[in-house]
């Protein structure tokens, strides 16, 4: 049996100049996303098996401002405006009704040493801001050659992958050939 516990946080800031049809703008845009995530996961028949679960709680939160540059023109002013919109981002992050609350599920099956296949669902139930959010089906297939693999001093592998990713969601659906993934790579290991 495996456990895990993470928190990740991600802020991103956004500047945009505009010069306006009468005074130039400034809009500004700070997003934050925040999460804390608990996993489990555990391996059946003869370790071939090994089905995952997860459960994450996760705070996204936007602010937005457009100002005028001649309202800016103090350093003070400038100052008072940032620190303005810290504190709303960071006091949305209080509110209860922005939080959202998923799942997470996954399985893994060894078929034969070096064939994998794998399939993941998350996002399952979780609403973010009043709206449920479509959940992320994902399933692919690794294989990794075995004719190819060594394990010595200069230990090397080669892996192969196909995966078709967010199956549920219709975003790009006239082009389903964008959920298609495809991938190699090379593992060489200097001692």
């Amino acid at each position: 049996r495996n456990y895990g516990i993470s928190f990740w946080s991600q802020d991103d800031f956004t500047f945009q100049f505009d010069r306006g049809a009468l005074t130039p703008k400034i809009g500004i845009e700070l997003k934050s996303t925040s999460a804390l995530e608990l996993a489990t996961s555990r391996a059946f028949i003869d370790d071939r098996l090994s089905l995952g679960f997860g459960y994450r709680v996760l705070s996204i939160n936007r602010q937005a401002r457009e100002y005028d540059i001649l309202e800016l023109s103090s350093d003070s002013a400038l100052k008072k405006n940032g620190q303005d919109l810290l504190e709303e981002s960071t006091s949305d992050l209080r509110r209860t009704e922005e939080w959202g609350h998923g799942i997470d599920m996954g399985v893994l099956w060894y078929q034969k040493p070096g064939l994998r296949y794998g399939a993941s669902l998350q996002n399952l139930g979780m609403k973010q801001g009043g709206q449920f959010v479509t959940p992320t089906l994902s399933v692919g297939m690794a294989w990794s050659p075995r004719f190819i693999q060594s394990n010595r001093a200069w230990s090397r592998k080669m892996n192969f992958a196909i995966s078709l990713d967010n199956l549920l969601d219709d975003t790009l659906g006239y082009k389903p050939l964008s959920k298609l993934n495809l991938g190699g790579e090379y593992e060489m290991t200097f001692i």
